[in-house]
């Protein structure tokens, strides 16, 4: 096996070992947002977290944004896991380990193709109509 430069490893998309589809996460297109909701008891959805992609220009700030996400309560670590997991297959690995990039629309965008394959699913494209949250009324 050949040693990668770090300059061409930097570029590499990322590559998960196999597809997954239980992220609880919701990739917005249109707002390049990575967002959690919670489901009501008579069904509807109402967002209780948002994570903005635009926002994680630098491993630092990648890093804030799941620190954050540990101080909030959790039902599990599901969560968490597959947001450190989003943030890798959208970000890419010259945000989370480099030294940060300038144009990160760029780079999410050029990643939104192989991230949704990689997560089984579709990116929303339009909005996503959701509820207030029941809790705050």
């Amino acid at each position: 096996m050949k040693a990668i430069p770090l300059g061409e490893f930097m570029d590499l998309p990322p590559k998960p070992s196999k597809p997954y589809t239980s992220s609880p996460w919701d990739f917005n297109e249109q707002t390049l947002t990575l967002d959690l909701y919670e489901t009501t008891p008579e069904g509807g959805k109402y967002l209780i977290y948002q994570v903005d992609l635009e926002r994680c220009t630098t491993p630092a700030q990648v890093l804030d944004w799941i620190v954050d996400n540990t101080i909030d309560v959790w039902e599990d670590d599901t969560r968490l896991a597959s947001l450190v997991r989003d943030l890798f297959l959208y970000l890419g690995s010259k945000v989370c380990f480099g030294n940060g990039v300038t144009d990160i629309k760029a780079i999410v965008k050029a990643n939104i193709a192989s991230a949704n394959i990689l997560r089984g699913r579709r990116s929303r494209s339009t909005s996503h109509k959701h509820q207030e949250n029941p809790a705050s009324s």
